[in-house]
């Protein structure tokens, strides 16, 4: 299949799709909901071992907003944090090399983070993973208004 073929499926759902601007600027400290997008295998510039994490916002007035979460692995204390950030995610590993089989189970999670400002630098911010969110947690979508049909009777 063609890369133009591929593409094709996805041509209604663009024509009529609205262009969305994101809010721009840094995002506010504060606890969000956030769905995993990515999650490689990266070296940093430094020459760091790492995991990037790709995190979307998934509700909110920063909705659809992008986060960046590193989980290093050079080091014996690197790799302590990591194994929190992943327990928190709810990946249990026995070995870190387990990893390799089980980085799918990544795609698709949503997590409860904790963005704080980064007190000498304006653009930066740390993500912190405090725990997987359950379906409880997830609230409804409000109902849309201008959509909403009033029936006369």
């Amino acid at each position: 299949m063609s890369l133009k073929q591929y593409l094709e499926k996805f041509d209604e759902e663009f024509m009529v799709a609205e262009a969305v601007e994101l809010p721009r600027g840094r995002v506010d400290e504060g606890e969000y909901h956030v769905e995993v997008t990515s999650f490689q295998p990266k070296r940093s510039q430094s020459g760091k071992d790492m995991f990037h994490m790709e995190l979307e916002i998934i509700e909110g007035k920063f909705k659809g907003r992008k986060l960046s979460k590193y989980l290093l692995f050079h080091d014996a204390a690197s790799l302590g944090r990591t194994k929190l950030d992943l327990i928190r995610c709810g990946l249990r590993l026995e070995r870190f090399s387990d990893i390799a089989d089980r980085l799918g189970e990544m795609f698709a999670k949503r997590l409860i983070v904790s963005v704080k400002h980064q007190a000498n630098d304006e653009k930066r911010v740390n993500v912190y993973i405090e725990s997987e969110l359950k379906p409880e947690m997830i609230k409804p979508p409000e109902p849309d208004k201008e959509k909403e049909v009033i029936l006369p009777f």
